[in-house]
This record gives structure tokens, sequence and C-alpha cells, in this order.
């Protein structure tokens, strides 16, 4: 499987140990919990930026890269969607998807959890436990500049 994460490129550096979630509650973690959160695709990736981002202005300045992240099946757990709360699409984030989160980081079950994306849910995001021995098995590239259409930062920008 291959998996793209998206960084602002300042933060490079730390973009595979997941302090940016652990510092502040995501959909699938609560606080202190370092998750690191990617997509099954690079459109997908950009999208859930998009759906996140508080500020245009870093958009329009392409202060992005991303990395493909290739990962072997043993290593990856799949989210079956009976496992699923009612909440699970909630914002803000709901108790319950951080508590699934939380337990399966809190476990070291897997590498990867692969979740649904509630931007595209017919679309899947993956999760990465940043501590297990396992993370070193990982396939990351090195950086690259994310490239975003002009008319995207336009609808952003409003």
């Amino acid at each position: 499987m291959i998996a793209y994460r998206i960084s602002l490129r300042e933060y490079g550096n730390a973009a595979f140990s997941g302090l940016g979630s652990a510092f502040a509650a995501q959909r699938w973690n609560s606080r202190n919990i370092p998750l690191v959160y990617a997509s099954g695709s690079l459109a997908l990736a950009t999208l859930e930026v998009l759906a996140n981002l508080n500020t245009y202005a870093r958009l329009a300045k392409t202060e992005y890269v991303y990395y493909a992240i290739k990962v072997a099946p043993r290593y990856i757990e799949n989210l079956r969607e009976d496992e699923l709360p009612g909440d699970w699409k909630a914002y803000p984030h709901s108790k319950s998807t951080q508590t699934i989160g939380d337990r399966w980081f809190m476990e070291k079950r897997s590498l990867a959890l692969v979740v649904p994306s509630a931007v595209v849910p017919s679309e899947k995001n993956i999760l990465f436990n940043p501590l297990p021995q396992d993370f070193k098995r990982l396939v990351i590239s090195p950086p690259k500049e994310l490239k975003v259409d002009p008319r995207l930062i336009k609808m952003v920008k409003g």
C-alpha cells in the first residue's frame, strides 16, 4: 500500500513524529496521543488539508510538501465499517473515534490503521503509530513540493 502525507515544509523534520496530532486532539486521537495521519491518495490528502485549513495564505505560498509512504500489507489493520460508531464523522470530533484510535495506539496492534475519511467516506485515511519498532520498515520518499491548483486557493480564499 502507498499512503501520502502532507506537511508544512517548516515541520518536515517532525512530519513522522506524531507531535502535531498529540498537541491537539484529532478525529482518531486524544490530546497527547501521537498519531501520524496520511491518506490513500495525494488528492485525498490535499482535500483533508483544505478541509482543516484555517488560513489560505500558507497554501498560496506553497509551503507544503508531501511524502509517499510504502507499507507492507502485513503491518496494516483495517477498521471495518461495522466497527464505526454512529457519530464517527462528527465535527467537532467525537470522543468515540478518539477512543478507537487511542486504544489502537496503546495496544500497538499494528503499524498502520486504515480508517474512512470523513471528507470522502468511500476513501481511506491511514493512521501510523510512530512508536513501534516496525515504523522503521516504512519506505518514505524524500519530501516533494505540493503544487496546489490556484483555483483551489481561490475557493478557499472565498
